[in-house]
């Protein structure tokens, strides 16, 4: 799975790519990851939140992490995006796949943790049990990019 990052202020187009990663490269990437000052960034700047992602190109799902808040006190926001039947005119038409992101909020970095080591093994039903434990953040189609 590929990893990358946006940093805060970056166009939302903008990403910096690390390529493959391990779960244990993608947690040494998210511990040393400058939150704190990104936040600083982002609030005297336009653009991106400061996001970490994993993008699993065979299934087109990626798991990101952000944060919200401000420099003494933030939460995590874990987002999943993939793909998603969306039914249209009112249930009655066709359905379409539309790329969708639903994100949770934390304050726990261990629920960050548990999260990306499971997208990364593969075990998405254990991931959604955690996620309907989380406060729901959005719902909403994901941005094109």
């Amino acid at each position: 799975m590929r990893c990358n990052i946006q940093h805060a202020g970056y166009d939302f187009d903008k990403y910096d790519d690390l390529g493959d990663v391990s779960y244990s490269s993608f947690i040494d990437i998210f511990h040393n990851f400058p939150w704190q000052d990104e936040i600083e960034i982002r609030d005297a700047h336009d653009g991106s939140e400061p996001t970490i992602s994993i993008v699993d190109e065979k299934i087109n799902k990626t798991l990101w992490v952000s944060v919200v808040g401000d420099r003494n006190k933030f939460d995590y926001i874990i987002g999943l995006v993939e793909p998603t039947e969306i039914k249209t005119w009112f249930g009655f038409g066709k359905p379409k796949i539309k790329d969708w992101v639903m994100a949770y909020t934390t304050e726990d970095i261990k629920d960050v943790e548990l999260c990306f080591k499971l997208f990364m093994d593969f075990r998405s039903d254990e991931l959604q049990k955690i996620f309907k434990n989380l406060p729901l953040f959005l719902d909403l189609p994901a941005r094109k990019i």
